[in-house]
């Protein structure tokens, strides 16, 4: 990562990798569409995983191939670094050089406690949240990957201030409620 052979955020950096050779490293549609969100920087890119199967439709095949994505079948067994980039080794003994590696492995919401609270839950797991982070819990908020959205840590911290802001505004109105209720029992 240091040395920028292995990237994780193709929407941050991919500018920085136009005409490179890429790789991109996972085995359902969530990889493809890395693969062809790069397409934006370069032709010259493949989809492997490190099973050697692709959870795609003969469709999501199809368009890998109309857009030059070259998919490998084999399982990714050695990856090594080079003086100009990353070498791929595959099962298959087949070796490709690359300039760069976007893994796009996917991740699995720990929301498990959530949902036992009765939280609101997307489909894939993630809570689902206001505006404000707010989930469908009164006094529970949540923010970062935990979330439906774009997996970053800024976008997570901005989330975090969000919420922040959120509960120190209820806090303050309940605050103002308490002092109005005093008052009016003192005949303020």
């Amino acid at each position: 990562m240091r040395d920028g052979v292995i990237r994780h955020c193709a929407i941050c950096d991919a500018y920085e990798l136009q005409g490179a050779r890429l790789a991109v490293l996972g085995n359902d549609p969530k990889a493809l569409g890395t693969s062809l969100f790069l397409t934006s920087y370069t032709a010259e890119i493949s989809l492997c995983s490190l099973t050697g199967s692709f959870d795609l439709t003969e469709t999501e095949r199809e368009l890998a191939a109309t857009w030059g994505i070259r998919i490998i079948d084999a399982p990714l067994v050695a990856l090594s670094q080079r003086a100009d980039g990353l070498a791929l080794r595959f099962s298959s003994d087949e070796e490709i050089n690359v300039d760069a590696l976007y893994p796009a492995l996917g991740s699995e919401p720990r929301s498990h406690l959530a949902g036992q609270m009765g939280i609101r839950l997307h489909e894939d797991g993630r809570i689902v949240v206001d505006s404000h982070q707010r989930t469908s819990h009164p006094r529970c908020y949540a923010a970062g990957d935990i979330v439906t959205g774009l997996n970053q840590i800024a976008v997570a911290m901005a989330q975090g201030e969000v919420a922040a802001v959120d509960i120190h505004n209820r806090l303050r109105s309940a605050e103002g409620r308490s002092l109005d209720r005093s008052q009016s029992r003192r005949g303020l």
